[in-house]
């Protein structure tokens, strides 16, 4: 399944590099009969050669998000983690990369003093914000995380203000916060197809993001 999702990432930069270099060709760059430019009929396959080869590459670097489960010692955390999964099957978030305690502090603004334990996934991809973020708090502390995962929902809507690729702009909106006891999360995840309008784009990304929290509230 990851290497499905790297290719949907990859396939329309190397179909743009091949056409860039088709395209300079045709401007009338020198050649000779030694060294003949491909037939456009071998184009698909070298396309899908490099492809096949950066994938593997990536793959390598990748952690390895969705192909393997994070250890999650807390119970409930555990159940609200895998009835998520459960909810979304194979759909789950673009290139999952496993969130580190360094990422927690800096991206996520998350004191460890005030966690007992935090599971976290984030996309690795640069056109993507999904994220799902579990925290079990220490007594009294939700509040805090909660006030964290908050900035970081706001820092997500920002960026994709700036930069409204893959439709992100409509669908981080939808991002949440959701707070159960001792329990924090953060949602933005989900499939979304967009429909005719920009506001049925946004109700089906809060409908997505209302499936994980129905999911995790059913644990509790």
């Amino acid at each position: 399944m990851k290497k499905n999702r790297i290719y949907g990432c990859l396939a329309a930069l190397l179909i743009a590099a091949a056409g860039a270099g088709c395209a300079s060709r045709a401007d009338g760059a020198p050649s000779s009969s030694s060294s003949a430019p491909e037939s456009s009929s071998s184009l698909p396959e070298i396309v899908s050669d490099a492809a096949d080869d950066i994938v593997d590459d990536v793959e390598d670097a990748l952690p390895d998000g969705d192909d393997a489960s994070p250890e999650i010692k807390d119970e409930k955390l555990k159940a609200a983690y895998d009835a998520v999964r459960k909810e979304f099957g194979e759909y789950w978030l673009t290139m999952p990369g496993i969130i580190e305690e360094q990422m927690m502090k800096e991206m996520y603004y998350i004191n460890p003093d005030d966690v007992e334990e935090f599971v976290g996934e984030m996309s690795l991809a640069n056109i993507s914000g999904d994220t799902l973020v579990l925290v079990k708090a220490k007594p009294g502390r939700a509040q805090a995380v909660a006030d964290a995962l908050e900035q970081r929902r706001r820092d997500i809507i920002d960026q994709f203000k700036q930069y409204p690729v893959n439709f992100m702009d409509v669908k981080s909106e939808a991002a949440k916060v959701v707070t159960e006891g001792d329990y924090v999360f953060l949602i933005l995840m989900g499939d979304i197809n967009i429909p005719d309008g920009e506001d049925a784009s946004l109700e089906m990304a809060q409908a997505e993001v209302e499936r994980a929290e129905k999911a995790i509230r059913s644990v509790f």
